[in-house]
């Protein structure tokens, strides 16, 4: 530094504060450079760039000029194969409509050159998977995907079929129309798409396209569609025989998939291809929890089973669950294996430790907090009917059959049944 400042500043003594400010704006100046000297030896990102900044000026004239000179390069673009390099994602919204406003002014049916075509085709891709994806989260708040954007790309779609052999923009195109039109034929085609396609596609695309498909189908059963649960398992039972189980298609699986995978074949009581698919593909997991996962998951097993002595096995043999509802259920079915077992003191200590982790686990959502929260009241209900409480067994009874939202009401209605019956049992003799 001294050197270079001899040479800049002969005359005067060396100054650290004013040399740092020289070699901090020499740096950017040089990055500056690098980077504008890259763009503009990349034809289409210096384009690109340059449409960005079109764009930016709000000047539809001026886009719709530009966005023909790209069109109008079509030997240069594919020559070169420059066309994937385009990196114009937030711009071809803009050439999309200029496109689609020139047709509708001049030749609305006429066919599209094949560079614009080989556009529209990379754009409507992106578009529908974006949407897709979105759209799945809007419908959490009750909220419409449905822009001008989206319809005008619809009604392309429609209007010109040929873009329905690219196997992207169909199956997307389906699932997008079955959300619009409410039509369960859309949807059977874009599940189609899925079937027919060949394990070497795209890992990311059938990845996403599962994971759509499957958000589909769990909506539909929230909202009262009991048939959807079904097809979500058939659907499930297709991507695991197809190997899709992450999205770079790496021999690995996603824990939060594994459960999903596993607990809708269980709650269909489908538990003997549910036992061979955590056995299979537990080893998927990541290494630090897939012990942990595939113990959880024969501990459920057990318990749907009534083996309660396995139940307790299983969950004595969990180290760790990062998952705060997995923690939550694990300590449930401890509390219910230890009381089938006949171990009380066992059974209520667990009990205690439930409560302490459902009071202080912050990550848990409410609503799930407040369904075990219920389940917990009427627990305490039923031991208090066990040891002979006569008052209690009446309002654990009435609790259960008229609380809504409880945790294992089923397991806590066949406790109510049984209770009964002693009664019963007890009145005759």
């Amino acid at each position: 530094r001294e050197i270079l400042w001899k040479s800049l500043y002969p005359a005067k003594p060396y100054n650290y504060g004013v040399m740092k400010n020289l070699i901090h704006d020499l740096t950017k100046l040089a990055e500056d450079f690098a980077s504008q000297s890259r763009i503009k030896k990349n034809h289409s990102l210096h384009r690109s760039e340059l449409l960005k900044f079109l764009c930016s000026k709000d000047n539809p004239k001026l886009i719709s000029k530009y966005s023909e000179r790209i069109t109008k390069e079509k030997k240069d673009i594919l020559t070169n194969n420059l066309f994937d390099e385009f990196e114009i994602e937030k711009t071809k919204a803009q050439i999309f409509y200029s496109l689609l406003s020139d047709r509708q002014k001049a030749e609305p049916q006429k066919e599209f050159d094949f560079a614009t075509e080989l556009l529209l085709v990379s754009f409507l891709s992106e578009l529908f998977e974006h949407y897709s994806m979105i759209n799945e989260v809007n419908k959490i708040h009750k909220v419409s995907i449905e822009t001008p954007l989206l319809n005008e790309a619809l009604e392309l779609v429609e209007n010109y079929d040929k873009f329905l052999k690219h196997e992207k923009i169909s199956a997307y195109y389906y699932l997008l129309m079955s959300e619009k039109e409410n039509k369960s034929e859309f949807f059977t085609k874009a599940m189609k798409t899925l079937t027919d396609m060949s394990n070497d596609s795209d890992p990311r695309f059938l990845y996403y396209l599962w994971v759509n498909l499957a958000n589909n189908l769990a909506f539909r059963f929230h909202e009262g569609d009991m048939s959807a649960q079904r097809e979500l398992f058939e659907l499930n039972k297709l991507i695991i025989e197809k190997g899709i189980c992450h999205p770079e298609g790496k021999n690995k699986i996603y824990a939060v998939n594994f459960n999903t995978i596993y607990n809708i074949a269980a709650t269909l009581k489908e538990y003997e291809w549910a036992f061979e698919f955590v056995n299979q593909h537990y080893v998927l997991l990541e290494e630090d929890i897939r012990e942990d996962m595939r113990n959880r998951c024969l501990a459920d097993l057990s318990f749907r089973s009534n083996n309660f002595e396995a139940t307790i096995n299983h969950l004595g043999n969990i180290k760790k669950i990062p998952d705060p509802h997995m923690k939550i259920y694990v300590k449930m079915l401890t509390v219910i294996s230890y009381y089938e077992l006949g171990y009380l003191e066992s059974s209520l200590s667990a009990l205690d430790a439930f409560k302490h982790l459902l009071k202080n686990e912050k990550r848990l959502q409410e609503v799930i907090r407040k369904k075990y929260e219920k389940f917990i009241r009427a627990f305490t209900l039923l031991v208090s009917a066990r040891e002979g409480d006569k008052s209690a067994a009446e309002k654990f009874r009435m609790y259960v059959e008229n609380t809504e939202g409880i945790t294992s009401l089923n397991w806590l209605l066949r406790k109510a049944q049984e209770l009964d019956e002693s009664s019963s049992v007890s009145k005759s003799v």
